[in-house]
């Protein structure tokens, strides 16, 4: 289960809900008969962030970015568990930017534009 970074850029309330969706958690619900009940989760060790960019902060994706949230991932006592998101503030919310996006990320050069013959 991914947890994206805040809209403004912020990781810190993705990495509360990380930690919170690794706990067991105790709520009341309905049966699939419509019963009342008090269900639980086992807890979710696989949660991790995804970084999507933000609209203070601009693009997550470069070394610098990606290391700081490592590194707030390891100060929460978290694994460094994390994933690039292509588009929102990473591709400046043009999806025609994911591509360029996703070499930056790969660390290789960007596609070649095409050049129109008309």
């Amino acid at each position: 289960m991914g947890f994206k970074n805040r809209s403004d850029g912020d990781v810190r309330v993705a990495i509360d809900a990380i930690q919170a969706a690794r706990s067991p958690h105790w709520f009341p619900s309905l049966t699939k008969e419509g019963a009342p009940a008090i269900l639980c989760t086992r807890g979710n060790p696989f949660a991790h962030l995804v970084l999507r960019g933000g609209s203070h902060s601009g693009p997550n994706h470069t070394p610098e970015a990606v290391g700081a949230a490592l590194r707030a991932l390891e100060t929460a006592a978290l694994p460094r568990a994390l994933m690039i998101d292509c588009s929102h503030a990473n591709s400046r919310k043009d999806p025609a930017r994911q591509p360029e996006v996703a070499c930056v990320i790969a660390n290789k050069s960007p596609p070649a534009k095409r050049v129109s013959s008309q």
